[in-house]
This record gives structure tokens, sequence and C-alpha cells, in this order.
């Protein structure tokens, strides 16, 4: 009789290939689910990403309605009076495209009680408003929404600012 001592023949082996396989496959499944991103987590970012260039200080740092790259209206973390005002005088798509943003987008002020009139009652996304500036926004067609707060400091107040983006 032959005596078969290879590792080929033994059960230790197709144990061994089992468990590999198995981990092979595991690993395989977890890094193309890994990817996929949800189309809210892609408005939420978003959201965030324009509230972040709108806060800081813009390119140029001096920019004008002529030369604005990226518009921002903070200098010296505070909002600023003037790039408050003349980012009232941009056009929509103008800062959309400026932001390589996809989604539609608007922000306004407000102190905790109501919605404030600084400048205009509310910039970007043109929606209409009530009486006491509050956006209507019932009225907008999306599959995705995000909103987001930020504190800010203007005109020696604490206000709240807050964003919408949509898709």
């Amino acid at each position: 009789m032959i005596k078969k001592t290879g590792q080929v023949w033994s059960i230790d082996f197709i144990i061994g290939m089992m468990l590999f396989l198995f981990v092979l496959l595991l690993s395989v499944r977890i890094i193309l689910t890994m990817n996929t991103t949800e189309p809210y987590d892609l408005t939420y970012r978003e959201a965030v990403y324009l509230s972040d260039n709108v806060l800081s200080e813009g390119y140029p740092k001096t920019w004008t309605t002529s030369d604005v790259i990226i518009p921002g209206i903070a200098l010296d973390n505070k909002i600023n009076a003037e790039k408050l005002f003349n980012y009232s005088l941009l056009e929509y798509n103008k800062t959309k495209i400026a932001y390589q943003i996809t989604g539609e987008y608007l922000f306004y002020f407000s102190n905790g009680t109501s919605i404030l009139n600084v400048t205009q009652c509310i910039y970007g996304f043109n929606v209409p408003v009530t009486s006491d500036c509050e956006p209507i926004i019932s009225n907008l067609t999306y599959s995705n929404l995000a909103k987001i707060d930020r504190i800010v400091f203007y005109d020696n107040q604490i206000l709240r600012m807050t964003f919408y983006v949509w898709s």
C-alpha cells in the first residue's frame, strides 16, 4: 500500500482553502458595498461645503462683483456688511458655478425668534417669502433636502445662519 504524505490530500488543506475563500469573498463584498454613497449624503456634504465657503473670506480676500472667484461673506471671523451686500448683487447661477455645486441652495439670517432682513430676506435661490421674511420652501420640488444651521456674528449680535440645499 502506498502512503500519501503530501498536504494536498489532507483534510487540513481543504479546511484552510475553504477558510481562505470565505475571507476573500467577504472582503470583496465589503469593498464593493463600502463606496456606495446615498443621495442624501451627497446633498448633506454639499450643504456643509457650501456653508463653509460662504462663511469664508472668499477669493480673492477683497473680492468685488467683477473679480470674484469664490464669494465669501466673512472677514476676521465676522460677517462683513460690504461683502454681504456684494454677495446680494451676484447672480445665483454665477455663485453655483463658483462653488461647484449641483444642487440648489438658499440661506438667511435669524435671531432665534424671527428672520432678519439683512440687505435682503434670503440669499441664493429665489423663492417667495412671507411678510416676515420666512422663505416658503413647501413649494419646492426636491428629492433630498439638507438643512445646516451656523452661529455667526454680525453687527455686534449673534445670529443663526440657516442653509438649505436640495437636489
